[in-house]
Protein backbone atom coordinates (compact mmCIF):
# COMPACT_ATOMS: atom_id res chain seq x y z
CA UNK A 1 0.00 0.00 0.00
CA UNK A 2 1.40 3.59 -0.71
CA UNK A 3 0.29 6.17 1.64
CA UNK A 4 0.98 10.06 0.82
CA UNK A 5 0.68 12.34 3.65
CA UNK A 6 1.10 16.49 2.65
CA UNK A 7 1.12 18.93 5.50
CA UNK A 8 1.42 22.82 5.80
CA UNK A 9 3.20 24.59 8.82
CA UNK A 10 3.98 27.81 8.31
CA UNK A 11 5.86 28.74 5.28
CA UNK A 12 7.21 25.13 4.79
CA UNK A 13 5.81 22.79 2.72
CA UNK A 14 5.90 19.31 4.08
CA UNK A 15 5.91 16.07 1.99
CA UNK A 16 5.77 12.52 3.60
CA UNK A 17 5.13 9.23 1.24
CA UNK A 18 5.67 5.83 2.82
CA UNK A 19 5.26 2.64 1.01
CA UNK A 20 4.39 -0.56 2.78
CA UNK A 21 3.01 -3.62 2.49
CA UNK A 22 -0.53 -4.24 4.21
CA UNK A 23 1.37 -6.48 6.89
CA UNK A 24 4.59 -6.09 8.60
CA UNK A 25 7.51 -7.62 7.62
CA UNK A 26 8.49 -10.65 9.22
CA UNK A 27 9.92 -9.43 12.44
CA UNK A 28 8.49 -6.34 13.08
CA UNK A 29 5.48 -4.91 14.89
CA UNK A 30 3.26 -2.10 13.33
CA UNK A 31 4.38 0.21 15.97
CA UNK A 32 7.67 0.14 14.59
CA UNK A 33 6.69 0.90 11.04
CA UNK A 34 7.48 4.73 9.69
CA UNK A 35 4.11 5.88 8.64
CA UNK A 36 5.13 9.35 8.13
CA UNK A 37 8.10 12.12 8.72
CA UNK A 38 8.41 15.10 10.17
CA UNK A 39 11.30 17.64 10.45
CA UNK A 40 11.50 19.50 13.19
CA UNK A 41 13.52 23.00 13.62
CA UNK A 42 13.29 26.12 15.62
CA UNK A 43 12.96 28.41 12.97
CA UNK A 44 12.75 28.27 8.69
CA UNK A 45 14.25 31.73 8.23
CA UNK A 46 18.36 31.60 8.27
CA UNK A 47 19.97 35.39 9.21
CA UNK A 48 22.25 35.10 6.48
CA UNK A 49 25.35 32.86 5.17
CA UNK A 50 27.42 31.16 7.18
CA UNK A 51 24.43 30.66 9.82
CA UNK A 52 23.31 27.18 10.44
CA UNK A 53 20.12 25.60 12.46
CA UNK A 54 20.00 22.23 13.97
CA UNK A 55 17.29 19.81 12.43
CA UNK A 56 15.70 16.34 13.68
CA UNK A 57 13.88 13.78 11.83
CA UNK A 58 10.91 13.02 13.53
CA UNK A 59 9.42 9.06 12.70
CA UNK A 60 5.89 8.34 13.38
CA UNK A 61 3.81 5.15 13.21
CA UNK A 62 -0.15 4.54 12.19
CA UNK A 63 -1.05 5.63 15.47
CA UNK A 64 0.92 9.16 14.89
CA UNK A 65 3.57 7.69 18.09
CA UNK A 66 7.21 8.30 17.75
CA UNK A 67 9.35 5.77 17.05
CA UNK A 68 12.79 6.01 18.52
CA UNK A 69 16.43 4.71 17.21
CA UNK A 70 15.96 5.37 13.78
CA UNK A 71 18.74 6.32 11.19
CA UNK A 72 18.01 9.43 9.25
CA UNK A 73 19.61 10.26 5.68
CA UNK A 74 19.61 13.66 4.88
CA UNK A 75 19.98 15.63 1.56
CA UNK A 76 19.83 19.38 0.18
CA UNK A 77 18.32 19.99 -3.03
CA UNK A 78 20.65 22.91 -3.71
CA UNK A 79 23.68 22.69 -2.08
CA UNK A 80 24.53 26.31 -3.32
CA UNK A 81 22.06 27.44 -1.04
CA UNK A 82 22.31 25.37 2.09
CA UNK A 83 23.88 22.64 3.03
CA UNK A 84 23.37 19.69 5.32
CA UNK A 85 25.32 17.35 7.34
CA UNK A 86 24.53 13.51 8.35
CA UNK A 87 23.67 14.81 11.69
CA UNK A 88 20.92 17.14 10.28
CA UNK A 89 23.07 20.41 10.60
CA UNK A 90 21.65 23.16 8.03
CA UNK A 91 24.18 25.24 6.91
CA UNK A 92 23.43 28.58 5.17
CA UNK A 93 25.12 29.22 1.98
CA UNK A 94 23.78 32.05 0.17
CA UNK A 95 20.84 34.07 -0.26
CA UNK A 96 17.66 32.47 -1.45
CA UNK A 97 15.21 29.65 -0.76
CA UNK A 98 16.42 25.58 0.09
CA UNK A 99 14.72 22.43 -0.12
CA UNK A 100 15.76 19.69 2.77
CA UNK A 101 15.29 16.05 2.43
CA UNK A 102 15.03 13.48 5.24
CA UNK A 103 14.58 9.96 4.80
CA UNK A 104 13.83 7.23 7.54
CA UNK A 105 13.11 3.50 6.25
CA UNK A 106 12.25 4.77 2.41
CA UNK A 107 9.99 7.30 3.68
CA UNK A 108 10.58 10.97 2.72
CA UNK A 109 10.05 14.13 4.55
CA UNK A 110 10.98 17.84 2.76
CA UNK A 111 10.99 21.30 4.41
CA UNK A 112 11.59 24.94 2.94
CA UNK A 113 14.19 26.90 4.40
CA UNK A 114 14.51 30.82 3.68
CA UNK A 115 18.51 32.40 3.89
CA UNK A 116 17.67 36.11 4.60
CA UNK A 117 20.02 38.96 5.73
CA UNK A 118 17.51 39.42 8.22
CA UNK A 119 15.45 38.00 10.73
CA UNK A 120 11.09 38.64 10.74
CA UNK A 121 10.81 41.65 12.53
CA UNK A 122 9.42 41.38 16.17
CA UNK A 123 6.09 41.65 17.38
CA UNK A 124 6.77 44.86 19.54
CA UNK A 125 5.42 47.86 17.38
CA UNK A 126 7.61 50.58 16.81
CA UNK A 127 6.91 54.32 16.26
CA UNK A 128 8.58 57.10 14.80
CA UNK A 129 8.09 60.76 14.20
CA UNK A 130 9.76 62.88 11.90
CA UNK A 131 10.03 66.39 13.25
CA UNK A 132 10.16 70.01 11.09
CA UNK A 133 10.02 68.18 7.75
CA UNK A 134 8.40 69.18 4.50
CA UNK A 135 6.01 66.93 3.08
CA UNK A 136 5.88 66.78 -0.83
CA UNK A 137 1.81 65.77 -0.94
CA UNK A 138 0.99 65.36 -4.64
CA UNK A 139 -1.89 67.11 -3.79
CA UNK A 140 -1.05 70.56 -3.09
CA UNK A 141 1.05 73.16 -5.72
CA UNK A 142 3.72 72.98 -3.26
CA UNK A 143 5.34 71.11 -0.06
CA UNK A 144 3.45 71.25 3.50
CA UNK A 145 6.18 72.96 5.57
CA UNK A 146 7.44 72.04 9.11
CA UNK A 147 5.31 69.10 9.83
CA UNK A 148 5.31 66.50 11.85
CA UNK A 149 4.97 62.77 10.78
CA UNK A 150 3.78 59.44 13.22
CA UNK A 151 4.25 56.18 11.92
CA UNK A 152 2.81 53.47 13.79
CA UNK A 153 3.46 49.88 12.66
CA UNK A 154 4.96 50.75 9.11
CA UNK A 155 1.45 53.06 8.80
CA UNK A 156 1.47 57.38 9.07
CA UNK A 157 -0.92 57.11 11.61
CA UNK A 158 -1.16 61.49 12.09
CA UNK A 159 0.40 64.42 10.39
CA UNK A 160 0.29 67.86 10.64
CA UNK A 161 1.95 71.13 11.65
CA UNK A 162 4.80 70.25 13.94
CA UNK A 163 3.98 73.31 17.04
CA UNK A 164 0.70 71.62 17.03
CA UNK A 165 1.07 67.85 16.30
CA UNK A 166 1.99 65.31 19.60
CA UNK A 167 4.72 63.21 19.73
CA UNK A 168 3.76 60.22 21.29
CA UNK A 169 5.30 59.13 24.31
CA UNK A 170 7.07 56.03 23.30
CA UNK A 171 8.43 57.41 19.80
CA UNK A 172 12.02 57.45 18.71
CA UNK A 173 12.17 61.31 17.12
CA UNK A 174 13.67 62.45 14.09
CA UNK A 175 14.25 65.67 13.54
CA UNK A 176 14.82 67.84 10.82
CA UNK A 177 18.22 70.13 10.92
CA UNK A 178 18.26 73.65 11.42
CA UNK A 179 18.19 75.84 8.25
CA UNK A 180 18.43 72.95 6.00
CA UNK A 181 15.12 71.68 4.91
CA UNK A 182 13.97 67.71 5.17
CA UNK A 183 11.66 66.52 2.51
CA UNK A 184 9.61 63.46 2.86
CA UNK A 185 7.76 62.51 -0.46
CA UNK A 186 5.55 59.32 -1.06
CA UNK A 187 8.37 56.46 -2.50
CA UNK A 188 8.28 56.51 -6.38
CA UNK A 189 7.49 53.44 -8.02
CA UNK A 190 8.78 51.66 -11.09
CA UNK A 191 6.05 49.70 -13.09
CA UNK A 192 8.34 47.48 -15.05
CA UNK A 193 11.85 46.20 -14.59
CA UNK A 194 13.25 43.12 -15.38
CA UNK A 195 16.00 41.86 -12.47
CA UNK A 196 18.96 39.75 -14.51
CA UNK A 197 22.44 38.50 -13.01
CA UNK A 198 23.13 36.15 -9.34
CA UNK A 199 21.54 37.12 -6.49
CA UNK A 200 23.95 38.98 -4.85
CA UNK A 201 23.81 41.41 -8.19
CA UNK A 202 19.66 41.39 -7.71
CA UNK A 203 20.71 42.34 -4.15
CA UNK A 204 22.70 45.27 -5.14
CA UNK A 205 20.25 46.16 -7.75
CA UNK A 206 17.53 46.36 -5.19
CA UNK A 207 19.48 48.26 -2.82
CA UNK A 208 19.79 51.19 -5.50
CA UNK A 209 16.06 51.32 -6.07
CA UNK A 210 15.82 52.62 -2.63
CA UNK A 211 18.62 54.66 -2.37
CA UNK A 212 16.71 56.94 -5.39
CA UNK A 213 13.47 56.73 -3.73
CA UNK A 214 12.00 54.04 -5.23
CA UNK A 215 9.89 51.62 -2.62
CA UNK A 216 7.74 49.84 -5.12
CA UNK A 217 8.97 47.66 -8.25
CA UNK A 218 7.35 45.15 -10.63
CA UNK A 219 9.27 42.59 -11.69
CA UNK A 220 7.76 41.89 -15.49
CA UNK A 221 9.60 38.08 -16.21
CA UNK A 222 10.34 36.81 -12.73
CA UNK A 223 11.63 33.46 -11.38
CA UNK A 224 11.66 31.62 -8.56
CA UNK A 225 14.89 33.72 -7.48
CA UNK A 226 13.06 37.20 -8.03
CA UNK A 227 10.64 35.87 -5.73
CA UNK A 228 12.89 34.51 -3.14
CA UNK A 229 13.58 38.29 -3.12
CA UNK A 230 10.48 39.71 -2.78
CA UNK A 231 9.78 37.02 -0.52
CA UNK A 232 12.87 38.61 2.01
CA UNK A 233 12.05 42.49 1.57
CA UNK A 234 8.82 41.15 3.32
CA UNK A 235 10.84 39.59 5.93
CA UNK A 236 12.74 43.07 6.50
CA UNK A 237 15.33 43.19 4.13
CA UNK A 238 16.29 46.29 2.51
CA UNK A 239 14.97 46.54 -0.72
CA UNK A 240 11.53 48.01 -2.80
CA UNK A 241 8.29 46.08 -2.53
CA UNK A 242 8.32 44.05 -5.23
CA UNK A 243 5.40 42.46 -7.09
CA UNK A 244 6.66 39.73 -9.25
CA UNK A 245 4.54 38.79 -12.26
CA UNK A 246 4.62 35.43 -14.11
CA UNK A 247 7.03 34.54 -17.20
CA UNK A 248 5.71 35.69 -20.40
CA UNK A 249 3.07 33.70 -21.72
CA UNK A 250 3.61 33.01 -25.49
CA UNK A 251 2.32 31.41 -28.43
CA UNK A 252 4.94 29.30 -30.45
CA UNK A 253 7.52 30.60 -31.98
CA UNK A 254 8.09 33.44 -29.65
CA UNK A 255 11.63 35.23 -29.06
CA UNK A 256 12.06 33.81 -24.96
CA UNK A 257 10.91 30.44 -25.93
CA UNK A 258 13.72 28.87 -24.19
CA UNK A 259 12.88 30.83 -20.74
CA UNK A 260 9.02 30.32 -20.92
CA UNK A 261 7.07 27.25 -22.05
CA UNK A 262 4.83 28.27 -25.41
CA UNK A 263 1.26 28.29 -24.85
CA UNK A 264 -0.26 26.21 -27.46
CA UNK A 265 -4.30 25.71 -26.59
CA UNK A 266 -6.42 26.59 -24.05
CA UNK A 267 -6.47 23.82 -22.07
CA UNK A 268 -2.77 24.42 -22.34
CA UNK A 269 -3.36 28.24 -21.33
CA UNK A 270 -5.52 27.40 -18.15
CA UNK A 271 -3.22 24.66 -16.76
CA UNK A 272 -0.29 27.02 -16.90
CA UNK A 273 -2.35 29.92 -15.30
CA UNK A 274 -3.18 27.53 -12.32
CA UNK A 275 0.65 26.56 -11.81
CA UNK A 276 1.76 30.32 -12.03
CA UNK A 277 -0.98 30.91 -9.25
CA UNK A 278 -0.24 28.30 -7.18
CA UNK A 279 3.46 29.09 -7.38
CA UNK A 280 3.62 32.99 -5.77
CA UNK A 281 3.26 34.85 -8.32
CA UNK A 282 1.57 38.33 -8.20
CA UNK A 283 0.30 38.67 -11.83
CA UNK A 284 0.20 36.31 -14.58
CA UNK A 285 1.88 38.52 -17.57
CA UNK A 286 0.34 37.69 -21.54
CA UNK A 287 3.11 38.29 -24.48
CA UNK A 288 2.97 39.13 -28.58
CA UNK A 289 1.55 35.31 -30.42
CA UNK A 290 -0.90 34.23 -28.16
CA UNK A 291 -4.09 33.50 -30.49
CA UNK A 292 -7.56 34.99 -29.66
CA UNK A 293 -8.79 31.86 -28.10
CA UNK A 294 -6.09 31.09 -25.94
CA UNK A 295 -5.67 34.75 -24.78
CA UNK A 296 -9.45 34.13 -23.54
CA UNK A 297 -8.71 31.17 -21.67
CA UNK A 298 -5.79 32.73 -19.72
CA UNK A 299 -8.69 35.47 -18.89
CA UNK A 300 -11.39 33.18 -17.63
CA UNK A 301 -9.03 30.89 -15.90
CA UNK A 302 -7.18 34.32 -14.14
CA UNK A 303 -10.58 35.47 -12.80
CA UNK A 304 -11.72 31.93 -11.94
CA UNK A 305 -8.17 31.40 -9.55
CA UNK A 306 -8.27 35.07 -8.61
CA UNK A 307 -4.78 36.19 -10.23
CA UNK A 308 -4.76 39.62 -12.62
CA UNK A 309 -3.25 39.29 -15.80
CA UNK A 310 -0.99 42.24 -17.22
CA UNK A 311 1.40 42.51 -20.23
CA UNK A 312 1.36 42.52 -23.87
CA UNK A 313 -1.38 43.18 -25.95
CA UNK A 314 -1.34 40.13 -27.81
CA UNK A 315 -0.91 41.38 -31.89
CA UNK A 316 -3.86 38.95 -32.90
CA UNK A 317 -6.10 40.32 -29.45
CA UNK A 318 -6.93 44.22 -30.63
CA UNK A 319 -7.08 47.06 -27.62
CA UNK A 320 -11.24 46.65 -27.34
CA UNK A 321 -10.88 43.04 -26.49
CA UNK A 322 -8.38 43.75 -23.82
CA UNK A 323 -10.27 46.04 -22.80
CA UNK A 324 -13.16 43.97 -22.51
CA UNK A 325 -11.29 41.48 -20.65
CA UNK A 326 -10.45 43.61 -17.97
CA UNK A 327 -6.40 43.10 -18.55
CA UNK A 328 -5.17 45.19 -15.39
CA UNK A 329 -2.01 46.85 -17.00
CA UNK A 330 -0.91 47.12 -20.64
CA UNK A 331 3.05 47.46 -21.38
CA UNK A 332 4.30 49.35 -23.92
CA UNK A 333 1.22 51.15 -25.26
CA UNK A 334 1.00 47.98 -27.38
CA UNK A 335 -1.87 48.28 -29.31
CA UNK A 336 -2.46 51.46 -29.49
CA UNK A 337 -0.97 51.40 -32.99
CA UNK A 338 -3.35 50.28 -35.08
CA UNK A 339 -6.09 52.38 -33.71
CA UNK A 340 -4.55 55.95 -33.50
CA UNK A 341 -1.83 55.71 -36.08
CA UNK A 342 -1.69 55.60 -40.22
CA UNK A 343 0.96 52.64 -40.47
CA UNK A 344 -0.79 50.61 -37.34
CA UNK A 345 2.75 51.67 -35.25
CA UNK A 346 2.88 53.95 -33.26
CA UNK A 347 7.18 54.83 -33.64
CA UNK A 348 6.00 55.22 -37.48
CA UNK A 349 2.97 57.13 -40.15
CA UNK A 350 0.80 60.09 -38.96
CA UNK A 351 -1.27 59.99 -35.37
CA UNK A 352 -4.65 60.83 -35.63
CA UNK A 353 -5.37 62.87 -32.89
CA UNK A 354 -9.15 62.58 -32.08
CA UNK A 355 -8.73 58.62 -32.28
CA UNK A 356 -5.59 58.94 -29.44
CA UNK A 357 -8.22 61.39 -27.51
CA UNK A 358 -10.55 58.51 -28.13
CA UNK A 359 -9.00 55.70 -27.16
CA UNK A 360 -7.34 57.32 -24.67
CA UNK A 361 -10.72 58.04 -22.83
CA UNK A 362 -11.51 54.52 -23.13
CA UNK A 363 -8.85 52.93 -21.42
CA UNK A 364 -9.37 55.39 -18.99
CA UNK A 365 -12.80 55.23 -18.21
CA UNK A 366 -12.00 51.13 -18.17
CA UNK A 367 -9.80 51.07 -15.07
CA UNK A 368 -6.76 49.59 -17.02
CA UNK A 369 -3.49 50.88 -16.18
CA UNK A 370 -0.75 51.61 -18.77
CA UNK A 371 3.05 51.56 -18.31
CA UNK A 372 4.58 53.49 -21.61
CA UNK A 373 8.17 52.82 -21.03
CA UNK A 374 9.09 55.81 -22.15
CA UNK A 375 12.43 55.60 -21.40
CA UNK A 376 13.28 52.47 -23.31
CA UNK A 377 11.85 53.90 -26.01
CA UNK A 378 14.34 56.99 -25.84
CA UNK A 379 17.36 54.56 -24.79
CA UNK A 380 19.27 55.85 -28.31
CA UNK A 381 22.75 55.08 -28.71
CA UNK A 382 23.89 58.34 -27.97
CA UNK A 383 22.23 57.99 -24.70
CA UNK A 384 23.50 54.71 -23.90
CA UNK A 385 27.10 56.43 -24.31
CA UNK A 386 25.86 59.09 -21.72
CA UNK A 387 24.69 56.46 -19.55
CA UNK A 388 28.29 54.31 -19.68
CA UNK A 389 29.89 57.83 -19.00
CA UNK A 390 28.16 59.05 -15.98
CA UNK A 391 29.26 58.21 -11.85
CA UNK A 392 26.45 55.74 -11.59
CA UNK A 393 27.18 53.61 -14.23
CA UNK A 394 29.68 52.27 -11.74
CA UNK A 395 27.31 50.57 -9.61
CA UNK A 396 25.77 48.98 -12.61
CA UNK A 397 26.52 45.15 -11.97
CA UNK A 398 28.77 43.39 -14.51
CA UNK A 399 25.82 40.85 -15.75
CA UNK A 400 23.74 43.93 -17.25
CA UNK A 401 26.68 46.14 -18.28
CA UNK A 402 27.30 43.05 -20.60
Amino acid sequence: MTRATSLLLGAASLVAISCDSAEPPDGSTAGTIVSSVTIDAASDTLEGPGHSVQLKAVALNAAGEEIEGTTTKWSSFDEAIATVDASGRLQAEDFGQAFIRAEIDGTVAQRAFLVADVLPPSSTASTLAFVGVDVVTMVTASPLVDQTIVIRDGIISEMGPAATTPIPPDAAVIEAAQNQPWFIMPGLVDSHIHMTGSSAEQDDVLKLYVANGVTTVREMWANGNSRTQRDRIELGALGPRVFAASPGMDGPGGPWAGSTPPVSDASNARSLVRRYETEGYDFVKVYNLLEIDVYQAIMEEADAVGIRVIGHVPQKVNLQMALDHRQYSMEHLLGFGPMVSSTGNLNSGTLNGARVEEWSGKVAASGTWNSPTLSVLILSADRAREIRRSNAYRYVPPSMKN
